[in-house]
C-alpha cells in the first residue's frame, strides 16, 4: 500500500514541476531577451 501511494505522487511530480518550471521560464526568458 505504501509502495501505490508513493508511485502515485512520484508519477505526478515529475511531470508537475516540469510544467511549473516551463511556465515560469517563459515569462522569465521573455523579460531577460528584452
Amino acid at each position: 500500500m505504501a509502495e501505490i501511494h508513493a508511485t502515485k505522487p512520484s508519477n505526478w511530480n515529475v511531470p508537475n514541476a516540469l510544467t511549473t518550471l516551463r511556465i515560469a521560464a517563459v515569462p522569465f526568458f521573455g523579460w531577460a531577451l528584452l
